[in-house]
């Protein structure tokens, strides 16, 4: 089982202090999407895994972005929780269509580096290497 996470702050979430990020590539085709981060991360997806939504998640509020011409733009605000030891955001399947088992995953831990640039200090991700992050594919075979 996880274990607890910190909520020193005592807010609504359960946690007080972690900070995620979730890029998601629904497509798998290259440059389809975005290869530079949410602003403030540390280097970039691999272009075969370019992101058309990224879920960024703090202690007060979980913000799904989805790529635009102009750029990331947001798609709607969910409430995070912490449940079991894990952080865990609901988001209706209206909002994310298709096959989630299809999509390619990234998950990074940050921590602020400054008020406005974050380090990763762990991954979910197939590898991070060469100033890329490389995507995971659940349901590939």
């Amino acid at each position: 089982m996880p274990g607890e996470l910190s909520n020193s702050s005592r807010l609504p979430s359960g946690f007080s202090h972690v900070r995620l990020d979730l890029y998601i590539d629904i497509n798998h085709r290259p440059r389809a999407g975005m290869t530079r981060p949410l602003e403030g991360r540390p280097l970039r997806m691999f272009p075969d895994n370019a992101w058309e939504y990224a879920l960024e998640i703090t202690p007060s509020k979980a913000t799904l972005y989805l790529v635009t011409p102009k750029g990331p733009a947001q798609a709607g605000v969910f409430s995070p929780k912490a449940e079991n030891g894990a952080v865990t955001v609901k988001i209706p399947r209206s909002v994310l269509k298709g096959n989630p088992l299809l999509w390619g995953y990234a998950a990074l831990m940050l921590t602020p580096r400054d008020p406005k640039n974050f380090a990763i200090t762990d991954y979910i991700a197939a590898d991070v290497s060469n100033g890329y992050i490389y995507a995971v594919r659940p349901g590939k075979k």
